[in-house]
């Protein structure tokens, strides 16, 4: 007697204002046996401006790997760096997905590592490999 009581009053529970809107709704998005259709989170660039997009990202990556201008980026005298940059940064105005994101931060990683080759060039300070600094110390005293 006392279980059904307890069954009662949670199938009260489960009628209840708040309880009986969840239940709508987790029947709404109960999976149905019809295919869904794709849809694009970010609509307003079709596949083929993405293509371009890739396109224009790669060959830019192909710049600063392969090219004169890509090397200019590593001597301090050039310009290279700031027009790279400039034209990753006009490509990026056309970024609104994850797969172009991923290229344009690839492009920056490359961009990077060459621009700290520069600065290497820049700074020419002496520089210690501190345990050999500290066993010379050492065996002097």
């Amino acid at each position: 007697m006392r279980r059904s009581k307890v069954k009662a009053e949670n199938d009260d529970a489960l009628t209840s204002g708040s309880i009986r809107h969840t239940r709508q709704n987790i029947a709404q998005d109960a999976p149905s046996n019809k295919k869904r259709k794709k849809v694009h989170v970010m609509s307003g660039q079709s596949d083929a401006e993405r293509r371009i997009l890739r396109e224009a990202q790669r060959k830019l990556q192909k710049t600063i790997i392969n090219s004169e201008l890509g090397d200019g980026i590593e001597n301090p005298e050039s310009k290279a760096f700031e027009t790279i940059r400039d034209h990753n940064n006009e490509l990026w105005n056309d970024v609104k997905y994850t797969r172009e994101a991923v290229l344009d931060g690839e492009n920056i990683d490359l961009m990077a590592q060459r621009a700290a080759r520069q600065v290497d060039k820049l700074v020419q300070v002496p520089r210690y490999d501190a345990g050999r600094f500290v066993q010379k110390n050492t065996n002097e005293v």
